[in-house]
């Protein structure tokens, strides 16, 4: 099977793990072609955001280039399209970005004509080019990626239908559970929750996880258009005798004060999150993946948003028009189907052992292969960086990956991402 892996953004994070995934697809015999871009312009509803222009040049030279068992390929671009990119012209530069993107994606198609095409989220603004050209396209099946849940930086998953409230779980109940799933389910939660057992839960203790202003589960899939808004909501909405620990996302940089300003909120920054969840009868949110970690702690979960507990009663509903925290209790048995779902059925190892066996017939109507002219397409794609410029551009990562560590080093221990 021929298949496309396409990453806009491959950064830090993203890059180790689309190589991994990449060398393992080979090794089920499938051939991979991984379409990556240079730099990207980061846009937010339209508008320019102060990332600007991400440049991911090092990091692919640090990890797909100098991989000599990967084949790849990446946008043909001018320095000049990335180069002084404001407000006022910003229109005009993502209007040129796209026609060249989309003249470089049908030659990529035209080529290598892929029976599968594998893409991060799907959601964000600047895949929005290659997820139209998909549509348009037909006649490649489609798999979304995401990041898992237990936890989240070790684990992802892949979907037909898209990720988190577009993913096919949402839209249905979890398969109820046997006697023995059952009891596996709650040996897993024993374990999951071990370090934790002797942290007494207060009463009228509820955990808030914010999440990022800028990830789709909340530009897309929330009430709200900013955590500054949710508190807001939160602020009126929490009744006075219960007590508030606001948790901030570790990746968050909020251009506002997220203290509300009320006696019974508190923001908390540094405590060890589960500590917090065991320590909280309540957990609500919008859409966070805490709100999955709280159910294995067997928390009172509520959600305001939309995501994969959309299908199942295991997460609350929230209620804008009620306060908080809502009288009805979510549902025990849902809760562990749901958990069950996601350990065991579909999250995925980012080291990208045990992967499921991809075969032809998740793909419909295969066409023949002619491998001979695709390996031999594959054989000719012109050599992306000079080695002068790869050696330049793993120094130039390992800069910034020092930079980054000293930047977050305050923040990562004991905390897990929301």
């Amino acid at each position: 099977m021929r298949i496309l892996i396409y990453e806009a953004l491959p950064d830090i994070n993203r890059a180790p793990f689309i190589a991994r995934l990449a060398g393992a697809l080979q090794r089920q015999g499938h051939e991979v072609l991984l379409a990556l871009e240079e730099r990207l312009i980061y846009t937010l509803k339209g508008a320019l955001t102060e990332q600007g222009v991400i440049d991911c040049r090092g990091v692919i030279c640090a990890f797909i280039a100098s991989n000599r068992a990967l084949r790849y390929t990446v946008l043909p671009t001018a320095a000049h399209w990335y180069s002084g990119v404001t407000p006022s012209n910003l229109e005009a530069k993502l209007k040129e970005l796209s026609s060249m993107r989309a003249a470089h994606f049908a030659e990529l198609f035209d080529r290598f004509r892929p029976d599968l095409a594998m893409i991060w989220n799907g959601q964000a603004e600047h895949q929005q080019d290659f997820m139209a050209w998909l549509r348009a396209a037909g006649g490649c099946q489609t798999l979304f990626l995401e990041c898992g849940w237990f936890p989240q930086r070790e684990f992802f998953y892949w979907d037909r239908d898209g990720v988190n409230a577009r993913c096919s779980i949402a839209g249905r109940p979890s398969p109820p559970l046997d006697d023995a799933q059952r009891e596996q389910i709650r040996a897993w939660k024993s374990a999951y929750t071990a370090a934790y057992r002797t942290v007494v839960e207060r009463r009228k203790q509820i955990l808030v996880p914010l999440q990022v202003d800028t990830d789709t589960n909340v530009t897309l899939h929330s009430p709200f258009a900013s955590m500054a808004e949710f508190l807001q909501h939160l602020a009126a909405a929490v009744r006075p005798d219960y007590d508030v620990i606001v948790r901030p996302h570790p990746m968050a940089s909020y251009p506002y004060d997220i203290d509300c300003g009320r006696a019974n909120f508190r923001v908390d920054r540094h405590s060890p999150l589960y500590e917090l969840i065991a320590a909280s009868e309540y957990v609500i949110g919008i859409n966070s993946t805490v709100l999955l970690e709280a159910l294995a702690f067997e928390k009172k979960v509520f959600a305001f948003g939309r995501g994969i507990f959309c299908g199942s009663n295991a997460v609350g509903r929230a209620s804008l028009d009620e306060a908080l925290p809502p009288k009805r209790l979510s549902d025990t048995a849902e809760a562990e189907a749901l958990l069950f779902e996601l350990v065991f059925r579909v999250q995925i190892p980012f080291s990208c052992q045990f992967i499921p066996l991809l075969q032809q017939d998740h793909v419909a109507d295969l066409g023949a292969l002619e491998s001979e002219k695709i390996s031999q397409w594959l054989a000719d794609l012109p050599a992306q960086h000079s080695r002068l410029t790869a050696c330049w551009s793993r120094g130039m990562y390992q800069l910034l990956a020092w930079m980054k560590r000293i930047k977050v080093r305050g923040a990562v221990n004991g905390v897990r991402g929301t």
